[in-house]
């Protein structure tokens, strides 16, 4: 089985686990230290990016927005992660537990993306 994978539209990006090809590896890695920009499926104002990890019966989704402007001294790093759980939809997995589902606002390199994404659900 494949775990996690990560998807930009309907375009793999990320794929880790059992059950791939070494060289499919290789080609995935190289994705984790591209900015979501540089990808060969580069991340657009108001696309989502989907994760999943079957093991854990786990998914989230990040909704990416561009900003122009930044308070450099509250951001030097140019980016915003923000996540509301607010109304926490919850989904009830096969095991009958609950999943919370997490909205991301991000810019970031796909690496940071997937250990904020294993934080979140791992």
């Amino acid at each position: 089985m494949i775990l996690p994978l990560v998807m930009i539209g309907s375009t793999l990006v990320f794929k880790d686990g059992d059950g791939i090809e070494e060289d499919e590896a290789a080609n995935y890695a190289l994705n984790l230290e591209n900015v979501l920009a540089e990808l060969l499926a580069p991340v657009l104002m108001a696309q989502r990016i989907s994760g999943k990890d079957f093991r854990q019966e786990l998914s989230c989704s990040i909704n990416i927005k561009h900003r122009e402007e930044f308070d450099e001294e509250k951001e030097p790093d140019r980016m915003v992660l923000s996540r509301w759980s607010a109304s926490v939809e919850e989904q009830i997995n096969s095991k009958g537990e609950k999943n919370r589902q997490l909205l991301h606002h991000v810019h970031m390199p796909l690496m940071t993306l997937l250990r904020i994404y294993r934080l979140n659900l791992g």
